[in-house]
């Protein structure tokens, strides 16, 4: 008989033992002879003879074996169950159609996320404007009020962390650690990489993950931050209230794949964070997570709220406009984001008299420069390095360079409002001292202005030399260079605004767009400081936004009202 059988035995045993009125415990029934062998093999482990059965053979008992009292205490092995689902809270899906007067826009950045809401007001033309406070439920206003940061960290414990909290959580690694915050996320979407698993740098659990699947966890929490936003403004907006969100500049067949995917994970994203709302600030368990998201992909929904794909160009053209304007102009939308810098060309004419308000994007002059914000990020850290003399093959090196590159935002922020900035190396008790004037001569900052200005360039000679004569055969006229996006105020951008541009053989006046419209000045003048960085989400939120469809090959001096019926401001 073996031990473990025995352990079985006396367990029965035990259970048949009764409880008497005087307290007295006693055994009922008979004792079988397999009970009787596992009472001899109990009391031969206890003092450690031998002992044979009735047919006087030994009993074959291990000298290993425990204890009687640790195998009566060792509780019985449970079977290995699979973990519990999470249980989805889908009852977003199961709402009635919400009001078509109101509606968002999601623009999914590569360093600062953000979300505008606009209502509209029956009988005129007025729009009400709400960027919503994502930094408040995101606890980062210190950061920003508007702006959620978009990084995501996993600790070793498996803990999913986003925004500032990724950022906080990733600070407490001990020197030494290889671990690092995934920062440029949404890079993701323009590359082959979505499908790719997540590299043990920022991944340290064994569990698989990809990369597409981080992007919706992201996006679990931007949604999040903006439910409990909308919450703040008011609490009777339904969580399925349509929303456009903005696309990075691309081409096909990448940007209908990009669309594609980003279209799903909005609403994918919903459920989640709907699923997660309770704990989602404080962290999420990466196996739930994606317990969570391998039942939702199961359902197949349909995600009806998420609506139209629009570009960061488009979508910035969309805020320019307002109901009483009154223009007839060729612009260059240019907005500078921290992984891209976008372009687009507009014929742009507004006459409330006449009935005119429209907008049209040139035809093929779409385009994008894979050079921005974060190409300073990565010559400003690499300047501090230089300065700083760390030695490739120093132990500490990787420290040095995860704390430059948890800082760097800040350093080139102060570096360009102060004209220097003063880094401490903590590993090397040294400080570096960067001014502006030496950044700024830099050979790779030169030619990065310089790329900037032949991007310009590239993208008018890509429209019809008509539009380029019908500005030079009119003096009052010029290209209006509208610049926004989180690098708009950076000196070499500036610059894009100023003197002519060389194209179709011809020299083409600029002149920079009014760094706040006329429009919003006069009616939502609180919005001046953020104009820049939220342009996208406020212009892909309004009534109309612009359509593709309505593309210019040539210009002239008549365009007719309401074409392709694209009248975004009036909505007629």
């Amino acid at each position: 008989m073996d031990v473990s059988k025995a352990k079985f035995l006396l367990e029965n045993l035990l259970d048949r033992v009764e409880t008497l009125d005087d307290g007295s415990k006693q055994l009922s029934g008979k004792i079988t002879e397999n009970e009787y062998k596992a009472l001899e093999i109990a009391l031969t482990m206890l003092d450690g003879n031998s002992v044979r059965d009735e047919s006087h053979e030994p009993l074959d008992i291990p000298d290993n074996t425990a204890s009687l009292e640790q195998i009566i205490a060792q509780p019985e092995q449970e079977p290995e169950l699979k973990p519990s689902e999470i249980l989805l809270e889908t009852s977003v899906l199961e709402l009635p159609l919400p009001s078509q007067n109101v509606r968002m826009c999601l623009d999914f950045g590569t360093a600062m996320s953000k979300a505008t809401l606009v209502i509209d007001h029956d009988g005129d033309d007025y729009e009400e404007i709400e960027v919503l406070k994502l930094g408040i439920p995101a606890d980062q206003e210190e950061v920003s009020e508007v702006m959620l940061i978009s990084s995501v960290y996993i600790d070793e414990e498996g803990k999913l962390w986003f925004g500032k909290q990724a950022q906080e959580e990733a600070k407490l690694q001990p020197q030494g650690s290889a671990r690092q915050q995934l920062s440029n996320i949404k890079r993701y979407l323009s590359e082959e990489g979505l499908n790719n698993r997540v590299s043990e740098n920022f991944n340290p659990t064994g569990i698989e993950i990809t990369y597409g699947e981080l992007i919706v966890a992201y996006l679990t929490y931007f949604t999040w931050c903006i439910n409990e936003s909308m919450m703040l403004l008011d609490d009777s907006y339904p969580k399925n209230l349509k929303r456009r969100f903005a696309m990075p500049c691309l081409s096909d067949p990448l940007a209908s794949e990009a669309e594609h995917r980003l279209r799903k994970y909005l609403g994918e994203a919903q459920v989640l964070a709907d699923t997660f709302a309770d704990g989602i600030n404080t962290g999420i368990k990466l196996s739930e997570f994606l317990d969570a998201l391998k039942q939702l992909r199961k359902k197949k929904f349909n995600y009806e709220f998420i609506t139209d794909a629009i570009t960061e160009p488009l979508g910035v053209a969309g805020s320019l406009l307002g109901p009483e304007t009154v223009t007839d102009m060729l612009a260059m939308v240019i907005d500078v984001g921290a992984g891209t810098t976008d372009y687009s060309l507009y014929r742009i004419k507004v006459d409330p008299e006449n009935d005119i308000n429209t907008a049209f994007e040139v035809a093929g002059t779409s385009s994008c420069l894979t050079e921005a914000g974060n190409y300073l990020d990565k010559l400003l850290k690499a300047i501090i390095i230089r300065e700083a003399e760390v030695p490739n093959d120093s132990g500490i090196r990787h420290i040095i360079d995860w704390e430059i590159e948890t800082n760097i935002r800040d350093y080139k922020e102060t570096l360009f409002n102060e004209g220097e900035v003063f880094v401490f190396i903590r590993e090397l008790n040294k400080e570096v001292t960067i001014d502006l004037q030496t950044f700024l001569s830099l050979p790779q900052v030169i030619t990065f202005a310089d790329n900037l200005r032949t991007k310009m360039i590239e993208v008018m000679e890509k429209a019809s030399r008509d539009f380029a004569n019908w500005i030079v055969e009119n003096p009052s006229r010029n290209l209006v260079v509208v610049l926004t996006g989180g690098g708009a105020e950076l000196p070499m951008v500036q610059d894009l605004a100023k003197g002519t541009l060389d194209a179709h053989g011809l020299q083409i006046p600029l002149a920079p767009a009014k760094i706040f419209p006329t429009w919003l000045d006069e009616e939502h003048a609180d919005l001046e400081e953020h104009y820049p960085r939220i342009a996208v989400a406020l212009g892909g939120a309004r009534r109309r936004i612009i359509a593709r469809g309505g593309e210019l090959t040539i210009t002239g001096s008549s365009i007719p009202p309401k074409p392709f019926g694209v009248d975004f401001t009036t909505g007629r």
